[in-house]
């Protein structure tokens, strides 16, 4: 049987039978060759050489959909008239210009790429400080020159006038508006105590006092020094005899007295109660008494008690019996005494005794116990101490408190007597009462706050009419610091 020349598919004869396995044989060779030509047309392409810039005169081959999707060839020129044509409807041309107003998408500033040169002084296109809204370099603001500066002369304050508009002042000026006080103010103010007095309850009896407002509501320190009634002198009267008698009666002693700090709020009521002093004795007739003592202060709570009454004290010196007297107990107490006085003992008295002046705790020295005209001392513990740190108000800075005046008096044939001081502030001259030793000129009551009244003692050849010194009510003083604490 003979074969074709390149596929070699089977040629039967006009003498041969159909063969089906010849016929299967020819379908497979088919079937391999159109396999191959698929196979290589696309290897062609792939391995072609390519050709970077194409000729007009090139050509592509492509699919025709409009003929039957016949293979034809398409000319360089041809496809770049087409796709020319095509996008010019798609695209403007290169040359092609826009409207501003038809750009979306600007930024609304741009950074010039040049312009110093021409805008600067002296350019070709100079700005103006108008053109950018500046101020000239010779501007000023109000009073304030364009360097800075107000006014031609140095080292003052500035200040808003009318308006708001800067202003300079003079220092005194300045220190008007700000209320500040000058050197010489300042100087004096520190001079002042850093607690100043702000109530005064110095008249017996009770009371409130409301915290003021000193420190925009604000809680604050105050002190308070307070002191109870001074006690009233004691009493020895009687008519004249011709035995020899010896009387002595002490002045009453000042009331006790504390100092204290506390915070306290503005509006806040506090009771208080003022002691009385005590009460003199008005004699018309022979009289022994103790003085009546003073009544107690306090301040919300805190307590002090008054001053002890002056107390009396008589005896014949027919069995050389020597009574002592003791002092009245106070913050500052009275003089004690003792009998009875000869002249050295009186010597003894002047130089120990009256040259003292018992005021705002000073110490008082002992009695002293005189016999058969030889001095002896004997410290008996009759003149007391006082207590001196309660007699010092520390907000003040003063001492306070003096004793009423003590006194003896001698009857005999020759009748006489003997005062000792009270006890007096040396600089106002006030404090305890003056002490009496003569019908008809009482003994004095206390002139200051807490003291105590002087004593009374003699004898009379008529009616007597005469009365001891009574002690002065107690205080309540309240201090405020000057600036808060």
């Amino acid at each position: 049987m003979q074969e074709t020349e390149h596929y070699k598919l089977k040629k039967p004869a006009v003498t041969d039978f159909y063969n089906i396995a010849d016929q299967n044989e020819n379908a497979d060779k088919l079937e391999a060759a159109l396999d191959g030509l698929e196979t290589g047309k696309e290897a062609l392409v792939k391995n072609a050489s390519e050709k970077s810039a194409p000729a007009d005169a090139d050509s592509l081959a492509i699919i025709d959909s409009a003929d039957s999707s016949k293979t034809k060839r398409l000319t360089w020129s041809n496809l770049k008239a087409v796709l020319k044509t095509w996008l010019d409807s798609l695209y403007a041309t290169v040359s092609h210009n826009h409207a501003w107003s038809a750009i979306t998408g600007k930024p609304t500033a741009f950074t010039p790429t040049s312009h110093a040169a021409t805008h600067k002084t002296g350019g070709a296109d100079a700005l103006t400080p108008a053109d950018v809204g500046a101020a000239a370099a010779s501007h000023t603001h109000g009073s304030l020159t364009n360097d800075g500066k107000i006014g031609a002369t140095a080292d003052l304050p500035i200040f808003t006038g009318t308006g708001g508009a800067l202003a300079t002042k003079t220092a005194a000026a300045a220190r008007t508006a700000l209320g500040v006080p000058s050197v010489a103010d300042t100087t004096a103010l520190l001079t002042l105590p850093p607690w100043v007095r702000i109530a005064t309850y110095e008249t017996a009896g009770a009371f409130t006092w409301t915290a003021p407002d000193l420190f925009n509501g604000a809680n604050y320190d105050i002190g308070g020094w307070m002191c109870g009634g001074g006690g009233a002198g004691g009493v020895a009267l009687r008519n004249s005899g011709t035995t020899t008698y010896y009387y002595q009666a002490v002045g009453g002693a000042s009331g006790r007295a504390r100092a204290f700090k506390m915070t306290v709020t503005p509006g806040q009521v506090y009771n208080l109660v003022v002691g009385v002093g005590g009460a003199a004795a008005v004699a018309a007739t022979s009289l022994y008494a103790n003085g009546n003592s003073g009544g107690s202060t306090s301040f919300n709570g805190i307590s002090v008690d008054g001053g002890e009454g002056g107390k009396y004290a008589y005896d014949s010196s027919s069995d050389f019996s020597y009574k002592s007297l003791p002092a009245a107990i106070g913050a500052q107490c009275s003089v004690g005494l003792t009998q009875p006085l000869s002249t050295s003992s009186l010597y003894l008295f002047n130089t120990f005794l009256m040259t003292m002046n018992p005021f705002g705790g000073v110490l008082v020295p002992h009695s002293l116990r005189v016999r058969d005209g030889s001095p002896i001392y004997d410290f008996w513990n009759l003149g007391m101490v006082g207590f001196p740190n309660e007699c010092f108000d520390p907000f003040a800075c003063e001492q306070r408190l003096g004793a009423g005046a003590s006194a003896l008096y001698t009857v005999s044939s020759s009748p006489s007597g003997i005062l000792f001081p009270p006890g007096l502030n040396p600089t106002s001259g006030l404090g305890g009462g003056a002490g009496s030793i003569t019908n008809g000129t009482p003994a004095g009551d206390a002139t200051a706050p807490g003291c105590g009244g002087g004593a009374l003692c003699y004898a009379a050849s008529g009616p007597i009419a005469s009365r001891n010194g009574a002690g002065a009510p107690g205080a309540v003083y309240i201090y405020a610091r000057r600036v808060a604490a």
